[in-house]
């Protein structure tokens, strides 16, 4: 039997993140090879669908995040979590517009949680 556990919280700027414990629907593993994961505090724009050999460069966050386009993931490898992979999943139709915050293990890729960024109503 499977079952799906959600926990709300708050976080700042006025958003509340949905956070679900269970890959139903979502990639089981990122899918990207060792060698093509941006180096711990570096990050890279991620093509779905495109061979490893032709994604763009990693390189400083600040500058990266700046290329991205939509329907893109921008991988993420903190210094500060050495778990885990992040990968924010910008939409198709709205540019600069993040769908969702997953987070892979970093020593087996496989999915660990996801959250779900909604804007509160003003």
């Amino acid at each position: 039997m499977s079952c799906t556990v959600i926990v709300k919280s708050k976080r700042p700027h006025d958003h509340e993140v949905v956070v679900v414990k269970e890959n139903k629907g979502r990639p089981a593993h990122l899918g990207i090879p060792p060698g093509h994961l941006p180096a711990p505090g570096q990050c890279r724009i991620w093509y779905p669908g495109r061979p490893p050999g032709r994604q763009p460069h990693p390189g400083n966050c600040i500058e990266v995040e700046r290329h991205v386009r939509p329907g893109c993931w921008l991988v993420r490898r903190s210094l500060n979590d050495s778990e885990h992979i992040k990968v924010m999943v910008y939409s198709h139709d709205r540019p600069s517009s993040v769908l969702s915050i997953r987070y892979y293990l970093a020593e087996s890729g496989k999915f660990a949680y996801e959250e779900h960024p909604k804007k509160r109503k003003r």
